[in-house]
């Protein structure tokens, strides 16, 4: 959830994630397709905060 929570941060954000196996990659790469509501982004915001 890390990749679709940084690019809702705003079109200056890019997330670069690092693998070092396929599979990593590929759950990276379906990470893109993962919406997240305005209340996941705020719950996930007040956690890391």
């Amino acid at each position: 959830m890390a990749i679709p929570w940084l690019s809702a941060q705003g079109e200056d954000i890019v997330p670069i994630p690092g693998t070092k196996r396929g599979r990593y990659l590929e759950e990276n790469m379906a990470a893109r397709h993962l919406n997240l509501t305005a209340d996941d982004l705020n719950n996930i915001s007040a956690r890391v905060s």
